[in-house]
């Protein structure tokens, strides 16, 4: 079976470790783009695309990644 490459690995890092701590914290990803003032679907292509490295920081700093 073909390994992943590390960039698929730390996407899907990042990804489930955003996820996990919006549910830990009740948020949904509305509610985050609107606490980072971010458009929804700019936050949502970050966590599930690797997209939009700055959103991405500023997706860490806000769920304490």
């Amino acid at each position: 079976m073909p390994r992943k490459s590390t960039k698929v690995q730390a996407k899907s890092s990042f990804c489930q470790r955003a996820k996990i701590a919006l549910i830990q914290r009740g948020l949904s990803v509305t509610e985050l783009s609107a606490q980072i003032g971010r458009p929804r679907s700019s936050v949502s292509k970050a966590i599930n695309q690797n997209r939009f490295p700055l959103i991405r920081e500023q997706i860490e700093g806000a769920l304490h990644l």
